[in-house]
């Protein structure tokens, strides 16, 4: 797996966790994947800077967006995400 696809992967492996129907037997997975978020854009913020942790927080949020979706509900969620980041 490329370093470039490191963040879309563990956002897809957190999706598929988040839309599923959670066990409890699944709780501390997701947790482990959410903290690994946290901590990878956390490293790419101290490593990289802002601006281009930025950029991978705009594609992250881009590949979350359902093209079904109504702009508005989009926009909100889109928001949302920036302000918790990878603190979801």
């Amino acid at each position: 797996m490329s370093l470039e696809s490191f963040p879309e992967k563990i956002m897809q492996m957190s999706d598929t966790f988040t839309n599923d129907v959670l066990t409890d037997k699944d709780l501390p997975l997701r947790d482990d994947i959410r903290l690994l978020g946290r901590l990878l854009g956390d490293t790419v913020r101290e490593q990289e800077g802002e601006r281009i942790f930025d950029v991978i927080e705009r594609i992250r949020q881009a590949s979350h967006l359902d093209p079904t979706e109504s702009k508005h509900r989009q926009g909100s969620r889109a928001a949302n995400a920036r302000r918790t980041r990878f603190h979801a």
